[in-house]
């Protein structure tokens, strides 16, 4: 049985060269590199990242979010991250659009690697894929 954690947060610490619009009850910080290894501890296959445009007032088509993605699905693999954009939560700042396309138009994903992140893994896991037309 695959263990997916439907929602996981990655971010750096609240510092001045980084700061948090708002401080959440959150961990001072949790690295990509921190995230997987806490869910390599527990035994957990795969999960859904999920911005922390809330802390930052920005999200992934900022530049300096991709280092850290790089490292998650470095040691993940694509085929064990499913992408969302929790965009319930984001609502008043981020329209629906401005939440898909920093992952939809980016060139730091090849076509292949996009297609596994952005419905590939989640096809794969649950077994089902939308119906065309």
């Amino acid at each position: 049985m695959a263990i997916i954690d439907s929602q996981v947060h990655v971010y750096e610490a609240n510092t001045p060269q980084r700061p948090w619009h708002t401080v959440p009850n959150w961990p001072a910080h949790v690295t990509g590199d921190e995230m997987v290894a806490a869910m390599d501890k527990v035994g957990v296959d795969g999960a859904i990242f999920i911005s922390a445009f809330s802390l930052y007032q920005y999200d992934a088509s900022y530049p300096d979010i991709w280092e850290p993605l790089a490292h998650v699905f470095e040691a993940w693999g694509f085929d064990r991250c499913l992408w969302s954009t929790d965009w319930t939560r984001a609502f008043a700042v981020v329209n629906y659009a401005q939440a898909v396309e920093p992952f939809r138009l980016t060139d730091r994903l090849s076509d292949s690697e996009r297609a596994m992140l952005m419905g590939g893994a989640c096809a794969k896991a649950y077994g089902w894929s939308p119906q065309q037309g």
